[in-house]
Parts: structure tokens; sequence; C-alpha cells
């Protein structure tokens, strides 16, 4: 996981993390990765990161860790680290503050600014949570579950106090992220592609103009499949990829090269 500090309008600031390396950054003044270490009771222990978003008014970053993603096959066994929960890191002072949640996984986070409230979604094998943060007590509160089910991604769509996210190959919509009981609608028939029949649907929205939303949809192989552009509050999509295009062909399907 990788953040750029909002801070440093140059853009050289950033921050990255890795599950089985911990946390490390850079900035204009140090160009190489430093790795900050993290300690628990004097013994320096390695946070198995699996992302990272950092507060929009604040240089602080939100970390969580351990990963859900476990495979097991016939010529393979692949291991996803337990997380150690999740923390905030001041980047001023290079300390870590461990938050009250004790997932062993999340697969995303993502956070918004609204009326002076941080949101913080989080998603896990299990389930999205919101912790809501009016003031600095708040953060040693548990999440609340909003949905159960294993997220695969989350976006906020900025201006709109509103959020999509997707759970093994399905969509949802929650149309107001700051209420006390976030209604969660299913949006999976605003496109085939969203039945549940492909595993796994990336999303990403504009910045600029976050009515301009994609969804990446992978196949059962977990390649690849297409790309979807919706602009109407997702009531429709156009598919922007072909067969024909690189990485989204059958014989290189997924492969960049």
């Amino acid at each position: 996981s990788i953040v750029a500090d909002h801070s440093d309008p140059s853009g050289l600031t950033l921050f990255a993390g890795a599950v089985a390396g911990g946390l490390y950054m850079r900035d204009a003044e140090h160009p190489t990765w430093n790795y900050v270490p993290y300690y628990e009771d004097g013994v320096e222990v390695t946070l198995p990161i699996s992302c990272m978003v950092q507060h929009p008014q604040e240089r602080t970053l939100i970390i969580a860790t351990g990963e859900s993603y476990y495979q097991n096959g016939f010529n393979f066994e692949a291991f996803a680290p337990k997380g150690r929960g999740m923390f905030l890191f001041n980047p001023n002072t290079n300390a870590f503050t461990k938050l009250n949640v004790e997932f062993d996984d999340v697969n995303r986070l993502a956070c918004t600014f609204v009326n002076n409230t941080l949101y913080l979604f989080i998603g896990t094998d299990h389930g999205l949570y919101r912790l809501v943060v009016a003031q600095e007590s708040d953060w040693s509160t548990a999440p609340t579950l909003v949905f159960e089910g294993k997220i695969d991604d989350i976006e906020l769509l900025e201006g709109f106090s509103a959020a999509l996210f997707s759970s093994e190959g399905r969509l949802y919509r929650i149309g107001n992220i700051t209420l006390d009981n976030v209604v969660c609608h299913d949006i999976s028939t605003s496109n085939a592609a969203f039945n549940g029949i492909n595993p796994r649907v990336e999303l990403a929205a504009s910045k600029t103009n976050p009515t301009y939303v994609y969804a990446l949809v992978f196949d059962t192989n977990y390649m690849m499949q297409s790309l979807y552009l919706s602009t109407n509050g997702q009531q429709s999509w156009t598919q922007l990829t072909t067969s024909t295009i690189v990485p989204f062909t059958s014989e290189a399907r997924g492969n960049l090269a």
C-alpha cells in the first residue's frame, strides 16, 4: 500500500506499507526509503500492513494489518499473514497508536471528512465496518458492522456523502454514509457483469468528477475481464474494453506485456 502525503505539494513525501516488511517513508530530504520500526513491550515487531489511508485533514496515517487472501490448491498452498490490529501513525513523531480494532485481516480502507467528522470504512473478509470520529476520544470506540460478507473494494464518492462497495462479485451502494443507520442497496442489476458469477470487482471514482465511476471485473480465474464506466449514478454502465485490447485479450488476459 502506498500513500502520498497530501501536506506535501511536491508529492515527494511517500509512505509504503508491506505485508512482509512493515512501514517505510521517504521525502525530498531523504530520497531513499527509510524503515519505521514498531515496538510492542520494548520488542521490535514487524507490522503486516495490508492497506493505509491518510486522514483528510491531518498528516496522520490510518494503518490496517493482515491479509485475508488464502488459497489452497493441488500443487501449492498460499498463506496470508494474520493481522495485529489497526494503528494511527504520526509522521511528525514516528509514533504508533493502536486502535480498539482486533481484526485478523483488512482488505480495504476508505475515509472522508464531512461536517467536521471523519467517516472511516473498514472492509474485511467477514464484513464492512464504519467508525465515526467526531472527537479524539472516538478513536477508542469499536467500529460498527454495516454489511455482513466479504468486502473486496470500497470507494467513497466525494461531494455526495455516498459510497460504493463490492462483495464477491456483486455491487452495493450506500446513499448517505453519515446516517446513524447506514442502508446498503444492492445495485448489481445495473450490469450483468455484477451478478456474482465473476468473483471480484475493483472500483475507482474520479476525484475531480465523482459522477465518473469505474468498475474493473475479474473472471473466475481472477484475470481482468472488462472495464466499465458509469456517469449517471450507477444506473447503467458502458463497457470500455473489448477482447482485442491488451490486457483483456483471451490469449493474454491480465498480461500487460
